[in-house]
């Protein structure tokens, strides 16, 4: 089979797109590990297909991981999959349908000349750490120490797919990247692995560094 390919960028999160609306293919997994392979002749941090809406949405967005395995979303890809959306469906604001949610995409003035802005609130952001899931023993962290990632205090947050966030008053690139790698490791009590991002609070701005899953 052979697919039509826009590489883009959302953010700084760079990936290869497919416009998959009228593609009949059961498994992207393969898919999405060859096109992202960055040691192949595209590379990226996943890949994103433009969908089908649902439920009245006037598209729709799925995100596969490099490894293959498809995510709850993805909000830099999500612009990206907006501006094709919105190209497709000649508008300018939309419902898109995500893995299990929706968001609420709109063009946006632009941040800088040439620099195509899209405005997104998805939802619904869940705390209980349950539905993720992991498996330490309690229903929310608010605040408060992951058990088997030492003394740092996170707050557990889906969007929906999975953030533990920690305020800082600087980050520590050596422990972000720690603690990204153990989560990333799918242990028995985070199975589906989860984003880990450092914010350091300014008096008018945040500044987050994420380790991606």
């Amino acid at each position: 089979m052979r697919f039509a390919i826009t590489k883009c960028h959302g953010s700084g999160n760079d990936f290869p797109m497919i416009d998959a609306r009228a593609i009949d293919l059961a498994d992207w997994a393969p898919v999405a590990r060859a096109l992202a392979d960055r040691s192949g002749p595209v590379g990226g941090d996943g890949l994103l297909l433009l969908t089908a809406g649902r439920d009245g949405a006037a598209f729709g967005m799925r995100m596969f991981n490099s490894d293959g395995s498809e995510a709850e979303t993805c909000l830099n890809g999500l612009r990206c999959v907006a501006r094709a959306g919105f190209a497709a469906a000649r508008v300018e604001a939309a419902e898109a349908s995500l893995a299990r949610s929706t968001a609420t995409v709109s063009r946006d003035a632009d941040v800088a000349p040439g620099v195509y802005t899209v405005r997104e609130a998805v939802g619904p952001v869940g705390l209980d750490v349950r539905d993720w899931p992991m498996h330490v023993g309690v229903e929310r962290i608010v605040d408060a120490p992951v058990p088997p990632l030492g003394e740092r205090r996170f707050t557990a947050v889906a969007m929906p797919n999975p953030h533990l966030v920690a305020f800082v008053d600087a980050v520590d690139e050596a422990e972000l990247v720690a603690i990204g790698e153990v989560c990333e490791a799918a242990p028995d009590w985070l199975p589906r692995r989860a984003d880990v991002s450092f914010v350091v609070a300014g008096e008018q701005r945040l500044f987050v560094r994420t380790f991606e899953r």
